[in-house]
């Protein structure tokens, strides 16, 4: 997971406007699927070492969602692709120092580079 850009107080409106600039695929899902993704996609990362950096963005992000309780969402997620992790580069950070620390938590062959030929070109688009 990285970095989060979040305006809570955006409108619906708003945000149909910015979603499909953004070039990832949307779709509706109940509160509590989507602050059970948002939880797990932290945790996935953790469990990779790295360490999120908590923001307000992320605080104000999670404000959302009030009293909503993940444990009544019932969808299981998987992340990674094919029971790989996928590293997407990104302008805020340095893929040399990603890299080196995928290879030495999960070998050199344990994970995935978007854009990569490894994976559809639907997952290239994911920057």
């Amino acid at each position: 997971m990285k970095d989060v850009i979040a305006k809570p107080s955006a409108s619906l409106l708003e945000f149909r406007e910015i979603l499909p600039k953004s070039g990832v695929e949307v779709r509706q899902i109940d509160p509590s699927c989507a602050l059970k993704l948002i939880e797990q996609a932290w945790c996935y990362g953790i469990g990779l070492g790295f360490k999120p950096k908590a923001s307000t963005a992320f605080s104000g992000a999670l404000n959302i969602f009030g009293n909503t309780d993940p444990k009544l969402c019932s969808q299981q997620f998987d992340f990674g692709w094919r029971g790989k992790p996928v590293y997407v580069p990104g302008e805020d950070t340095d893929p040399e120092i990603v890299v080196a620390h995928l290879v030495a938590a999960l070998g050199a062959d344990g994970f995935v580079v978007a854009n990569s030929e490894e994976l559809p070109p639907k997952l290239h688009r994911m920057r």
